[in-house]
């Protein structure tokens, strides 16, 4: 398994849709500021060029065509978060560190 610094892991591509290529760091922000409400700007532009990505995720939130076992029509979206968040979790640096934390607070 190739190991990534965190950003650059967040700057990798993670899903490539109608020829353009989705990073990471793109699926948290669509989510945080489309679909978890951390703000609402009513300025926004549609030919800015990340508006032009969050509608494009939104297309792709709409088909709805990943199976996954017996599970149909997965948002792959919130599947790409879940995923993002196994990695992180699941790293050499968080693994250390909550293994600190047990350490401290079991004394």
């Amino acid at each position: 398994m190739e190991k990534y610094k965190l950003s650059k892991f967040l700057d990798s591509t993670c899903i490539y849709f109608e020829n353009i290529s989705i990073k990471r760091r793109e699926v948290i922000t669509y989510i945080c500021n489309k679909l978890g409400g951390v703000h609402f700007d009513k300025t926004r532009n549609s030919k800015n060029e990340i508006e032009k990505k969050y509608i494009l995720f939104d297309m792709l939130r709409n088909k709805k065509t990943l199976v996954i076992g017996r599970e149909k029509n997965i948002d792959c979206v919130f599947f790409e978060l879940l995923s993002i968040g196994q990695a992180v979790i699941n790293s050499d640096d968080i693994q250390k560190l909550l293994k600190q934390l047990k350490s401290f607070f079991n004394k």
